[in-house]
């Protein structure tokens, strides 16, 4: 599952420019072929299937490196960190869901539709029906039916045979001139084959629904539809523009909304505000001219067809390659896998990420030790006090606490030590790295950052617990298990810059200063979890190497819930100096 939300949150990353692209495109083509509405349909269809093939191929060509870019470096600050593609995908995926449920409604109704609809009982109309499918030259034998749910005429065209359906009170009125007429444009539907094409472009509204250009293109290719038929039937059939104008305008006059009206049936009249834009178009052509605009070529749509998905795989292939550089450009003494050949920038996965992977990790946790796991063994006495306090009195009173620590402090409680009850990701992820159990799904590399992929099998993953209190009280705290997530580590210093994780959550870490020769820890750390509660922790070095928290203020959207302070701190029965480190 996370594997196929995480790929249409792929595909909507793509499709966010290059759907924009091909339905704009074809908003623009649409209205400059507007005098040949056969030819603005076929641009309207070809850019909705566009707008999904394009992003689709993107895709499948980045799942399997195929980028003809060539790779560059990352160069990226934490700030600027992509958010994971699962995030992306589950709302489309919900909205791609509901939309195919409206979709699966909509066919039920038409098939309801149907089973209320009764054989109209004029043989002579049958009759004309057949006739004027013959002069179409339509190879299916359409039925004629009566129903009291439509109030417009209607096609239907999912059955063994199409049927027409005529709304019951205009059967009754109908003239033989409107009814050639109407049972023309019915037939020119089905000639089109319109039904199917209405399908397709609904079909990608399941992964289109989000781009207002969709719907804007979808209606246009209905308008089209009608407009390409209208001319179809003037052009081959026995009606002249003032009597099928006159249909439309009795038809219209007498026409009420439909009371079933999805997209599985092509109606006779579509909206009353369309139907004067309809017979504008066929006031605007002379006679001599309406065969021409009826007619699209094979050869030309074809055409068409090619040069889009040409153009649609010249778009998904213009992407950077993601691939390690070739071995070419690695240095050729020796293996630029052992421990002593500097790392060469490029994208790692597989057995490589790993072998990468695990040297980096060696290094951040050797670097990042006294911060993560444990204080500098020079400490042996700690004393300090800790006061939180809530923003509002309403939510708890002020607790201060006289925390004392003696001995072997690589024992005692961690949160006493670091004063506050704080494990990060970057514990977690250090703790499952040494144990051997950290799985790289890949290892990028910079000049700058390096960027691992990073995932957790083992105990349902990282631990992360944050809270202003040590005795899990409230005044702010949360705990969640992390399986996956996406680490930053400064490529110089190997000290974290911050881990991205699920649902735009975060970790990040600011201004590092060296303890000593090797080992360096964070005055800033910011946490952020998925439902708005922030922590801004703040902490100073103290002589000789003690990392303690100064403040953390707990936030909710955005307002401060509560504060956390430690002062008095005493060393090794002396009292803490701050030390000036850079």
């Amino acid at each position: 599952m996370t594997f196929l939300l995480s790929l249409l949150g792929d595909w909507l990353l793509f499709a966010v420019g290059q759907s924009t692209l091909f339905l704009g495109a074809a908003l623009l083509l649409g209205r400059i072929c507007r005098k040949i509405p056969s030819k603005a349909h076929v641009f309207y269809t070809i850019g909705i299937l566009a707008a999904i093939a394009c992003p689709s191929l993107s895709t499948a060509i980045a799942q399997h490196d195929a980028g003809l870019l060539p790779f560059r470096r990352a160069e990226a600050a934490f700030e600027a960190f992509p958010v994971r593609a699962e995030s992306f995908g589950l709302p489309l995926a919900a909205g791609a869901v509901g939309f195919a449920l409206l979709l699966l409604y909509g066919m039920f109704a038409s098939r309801r539709l149907m089973f209320f609809a009764k054989p109209f009982p004029d043989r002579e109309s049958q009759e004309a029906l057949l006739q004027n499918a013959a002069v179409l030259q339509n190879v299916s034998l359409p039925i004629l039916f009566t129903s009291p749910n439509v109030k417009t005429p209607t096609v239907w065209c999912w059955g063994l045979h199409p049927a027409v359906l005529l709304p019951e009170s205009l059967a009754e009125r109908i003239s033989t001139g409107e009814r050639d007429a109407i049972f023309l444009h019915e037939l020119a539907h089905i000639i089109r084959r319109d039904h199917l094409t209405g399908l397709l472009v609904r079909l990608c509204g399941a992964l289109l629904f989000w781009n207002p250009l969709y719907w804007f293109v979808l209606r246009s290719s209905e308008m089209a539809a009608d407009e390409a038929c209208d001319l179809l039937v003037i052009s081959k059939g026995n009606v002249s523009p003032e009597n099928y104008i006159e249909t439309l305008m009795r038809v219209a006059a007498g026409e009420k909304r439909a009371l079933v009206d999805h997209w599985p049936v092509l109606q006779f009249l579509s909206r009353k505000e369309k139907i004067m834009k309809r017979i504008n178009r066929i006031i605007d052509f002379g006679e001599q001219a309406i065969p021409s605009a009826t007619a699209v070529s094979r050869l030309w749509g074809a055409s068409v067809i090619a040069m889009t998905l040409l153009l649609s795989l010249g778009i998904a292939f213009c992407q950077e390659k993601k691939t390690t550089p070739a071995q070419s450009s690695f240095a050729t003494d020796g293996d630029p896998l052992q421990e002593n050949t500097p790392i060469e920038p490029g994208k790692y996965t597989g057995e490589d990420a790993k072998r990468i992977g695990g040297r980096i990790m060696q290094k951040f946790c050797e670097v990042n030790t006294y911060w993560l796991w444990r204080p500098s063994p020079e400490i042996t006495e700690l004393s300090y006090t800790f006061e939180v306090k809530p923003k509002s009195k309403k939510d708890g009173e002020r607790i201060v606490e006289k925390i004392a620590l003696k001995n072997n402090l690589q024992t005692v409680p961690f949160a006493q030590v670091r004063g506050i009850f704080y494990i990060g990701v970057s514990d977690g992820i250090s703790q499952f790295a040494e144990a051997g159990v950290l799985i790289f799904k890949s290892v990028e590399v910079s000049e700058k950052e390096i960027k691992i992929h990073f995932q957790i099998n083992e105990n349902g993953g990282a631990y992360q617990y944050l809270s202003n209190r040590f005795d899990n009280g409230t005044y702010g705290a949360f705990e969640q298990m992390v399986p996956e997530g996406m680490l930053y580590i400064d490529a110089k210093t190997y000290t974290p810059i911050g881990v991205r994780l699920p649902k735009n959550a975060y970790e990040k870490y600011f201004d590092f200063v060296k303890l000593d020769e090797k080992h360096f820890v964070p005055q800033r750390i910011e946490v952020a979890n998925a439902y708005d509660l922030l922590f801004e922790m703040r902490f100073k070095v103290y002589a000789p190497g003690l990392w303690l928290l100064e403040q953390s203020v707990c936030k909710f959207n955005g307002k401060e819930f509560s504060k956390a302070v430690v002062r008095d701190v005493v060393v090794n029965g002396t009292a803490a100096a701050t030390e000036e480190k850079k």
